[in-house]
Parts: C-alpha cells; structure tokens; sequence
C-alpha cells in the first residue's frame, strides 16, 4: 500500500487512528445524547407521578405493563428478532436484570410518593459514582480520570442540594 493511503475496513471506518478516534468520538456524542434524554424524561416522569397524585400501587399497576410494551416495541425496532428469540439470547442473566428493573421501579414510584421529586432526583445524582465503584470492584471496568471527577461532581452536587434542603432554605414536603 502507498504512503498515505487509507485502508478500507468492513465496518466503514478507515483503518487509520483517526478513523477510529472519530469513530469512538462520535459514539460517546450519541451515548451522551443518549442519557442526557434519559436524564430529562426521568425528571419529567418525577414531577408526572408527583402531578398524579394517587397512591403508589396504583401507579404501578399502570406503569408496569405500559414499561413492558414500551421495551418489547423498543426492543423489536432494534434487534427484529421474535420476542421469544429475544427472550432466549438474555441468558441466565435475564431474569437478574429484569428483577433489577422492577425493584428499581416500584422503588422510584413508592420514594415519589414519601418525598420531594427534588430529594429524590438528588440522592439518584450520587448513583453514578456509585456505581462506577461497583463495576471497578466486580468487574475491574476501568475509568478514565475525568470520568470519576464527573461522577464525584454529580455526587457532591447532590451533597450540596441536600445540604441546602437541610438549612431551611428549600421546601420539603
């Protein structure tokens, strides 16, 4: 190959470094579209359950099987495999993950219901931080040194909200 020449790659990308720092830039751009979504549609889904203003259980009767096709339709668009097939290429970890999710669920409703949207989305800034020690500890995931003074910025952010809450300054139901 000639001096200069890119090499061509079955993904697209060029072989060259810069291919792939582009690339990898690029996905960390969508990944932090991506939360930065989820982090505005989890407020907003706060204030709605606070908005609504019934009991807990009757919350999540009717969150729980909207969750559901909203993930199974989610989940058809992205991988065009039947549910069943799906289903199986989750592994002996699927249920895990699925236990996690509805715990993490019927945990969100019931915190919205005791406390301020405000108090709750404080203590859920510190998960971060959290858990990038877990998956360090577990499963020896290393991070970058910007990325843990990110996550510990969310978490003292949170200290200093809650903090501010307990000087009487904020409302607090």
């Amino acid at each position: 190959m000639r001096r200069g020449a890119k090499e061509s790659r079955a993904d697209g990308r060029s072989g060259t470094p810069e291919g792939d720092l582009s690339a990898r830039r690029a996905e960390q751009r969508r990944g932090l579209i991506v939360i930065f979504a989820g982090v505005v549609m989890v407020s907003i889904d706060g204030a709605i359950i606070r908005w609504l203003d019934s009991d807990p259980w009757s919350v999540i009767a009717l969150r729980s099987p909207a969750t559901a096709v909203g993930l199974w339709v989610a989940a058809s668009m992205i991988d065009r495999r039947s549910l069943i097939s799906q289903l199986r290429a989750a592994g002996r970890w699927g249920p895990l993950v699925t236990a996690s999710s509805v715990g993490a669920n019927l945990f969100w409703v019931y915190a919205l219901s005791h406390t301020a949207v405000a108090n709750v989305l404080a203590i859920y800034a510190g998960v971060p931080l959290f858990i990038a020690l877990l998956g360090w500890i577990v499963i020896g995931e290393r991070l970058a040194g910007p990325t843990w003074l990110g996550a510990g910025h969310r978490d003292d952010l949170g200290a200093r909200a809650r903090r501010f809450r307990l000087r009487g300054r904020g409302r607090c139901r």
